[in-house]
């Protein structure tokens, strides 16, 4: 997205790198584990900045394998990706990085065993404590055939505490994905008018940010409109005409070097009538009511508890989204910790990213009464910053 200069510092890579292995190190020590065993494409990122194949109907396309008190990993990506991934991966060796086929078979993962055997030759490992984040049976079968003597263990809760707090030059990098998914919903906004389809509305926001450099869309990026795609909420873009009154929900999410961001906003096609500036009065609130609690030391349900409260004052309280009001994001589009209802409470804490989402659906309002809105916000030492700044709408938001 930005062109290299020489006169302003932007991400650190090197350093990002480093405070991740620490980090990595620190939690793999804590959890007992001698070696770490990744499928998952985000854990992969985080665990070696191996950029990944995405192959969002295969699970498992690539690999990595760290050890407890060494520096180096070995890699595994998609058959097709290997010579350039060796020849720009510059920080790990070109000779551990291995080709992996679609892992959808016993005999593609046959064909893996004698690779995967090398890779653990290589980095040492004979047994021990292995975590693993996703397995299937025959490649489980396969990794007891390789390493008999080891004991694997779910390594899926070691990764996701290390990613939880973001250190410097990850925030900086979740800022320049903001700004790519805060300008596609600007032009998504302004191709929001009378007879244009919900599919062309979010085509010209996709298009932006893949002009911006993005590479994979977070999840689904969705437009929905007026009463028959907001109640229920379809999250999908239809072939459905804008016409006057329609409230439409807009949300975009993205992958830019290595980070995720999302957005979410609520537009009005002409103009409101006065039940859905109520409704969107009450989900601003409610995010200015959460944007309050959400710093260090206060606990999470606090944050889930401002947002009750200014439903139920609003007369809102059955109508809010069954999903959490806010969850983690960064290498991964959606990550722990939660906050929901029936999650877990935590302290709020430095470096904790969430993507915030109040969120009403209301039945039986002409144009449509879905309301979300939804925000990056980073938790700082003093508070809070909020990394998303697309605008909101001035016909909905006095």
């Amino acid at each position: 997205m930005y062109l290299l200069t020489d006169w302003v510092r932007r991400i650190d890579f090197e350093k990002l790198r480093e405070e991740r292995k620490k980090n990595l190190e620190a939690e793999m020590a804590k959890h007992g584990l001698d070696a770490l065993i990744c499928f998952r494409v985000e854990n992969i990122k985080y665990a070696t900045d191996m950029f990944p194949s995405w192959f969002p109907s295969v699970p498992i396309r690539n690999a990595a394998i760290v050890k407890k008190g060494r520096r180096d990993a070995v890699c595994f990506v998609a058959s097709g990706n290997l010579k350039h991934r060796q020849a720009t991966s510059y920080w790990i060796n070109p000779e551990q990085i291995y080709p992996m086929p679609l892992m959808e078979s016993r005999d593609q993962v046959k064909k893996t065993i004698p690779n995967l055997r090398r890779a653990f030759e290589t980095l040492d490992i004979t047994g021990g404590r292995v975590g693993v984040d996703l397995i299937t049976f025959d490649l489980y079968e396969a990794l007891r055939e390789i390493l008999p003597e080891a004991e694997f263990v779910a390594g899926e809760e070691c990764i996701n505490e290390a990613k939880i707090r973001k250190k410097e030059e990850e925030v900086k990098a979740l800022r320049v994905s903001s700004v790519c998914v805060d300008v596609a919903m600007e032009v998504a906004k302004g191709a929001i008018e009378i007879g244009k389809r919900e599919g062309e509305a979010l085509g010209e926001g996709m298009y932006e940010m893949y002009r911006l450099g993005m590479q994979i869309p977070q999840g689904i990026p969705f437009v929905a409109s007026g009463e028959e795609n907001l109640f229920p909420l379809s999250r999908f873009a239809t072939d459905r005409c804008f016409r006057n009154g329609d409230l439409i929900v807009v949300s975009f999410g993205g992958y830019f070097n290595g980070m995720f961001s999302e957005t979410k906003r609520t537009f009005i096609c002409g103009k409101p009538n006065s039940q859905q500036k109520k409704i969107y009065g009450s989900v601003y609130m409610a995010m200015e009511a959460a944007l309050k609690v959400m710093k260090p030391g206060v606990k999470s349900q606090e944050g889930m508890k401002s947002v009750r409260e200014v439903f139920r004052q609003n007369g809102y309280e059955t109508h809010t989204l069954k999903s959490p009001l806010a969850h983690g994001i960064g290498v991964g589009g959606w990550e722990p910790p939660y906050i929901e209802p029936d999650s877990p409470d935590f302290l709020f804490e430095p470096g904790m990213v969430f993507s915030l989402e109040p969120t009403l659906v209301v039945p039986g309002i002409p144009g449509g009464g879905t309301v979300a809105l939804g925000n990056i916000v980073a938790i700082v030492d003093k508070g809070n910053e909020v990394l998303t700044q697309c605008s909101y709408d001035d016909h909905l938001h006095d």
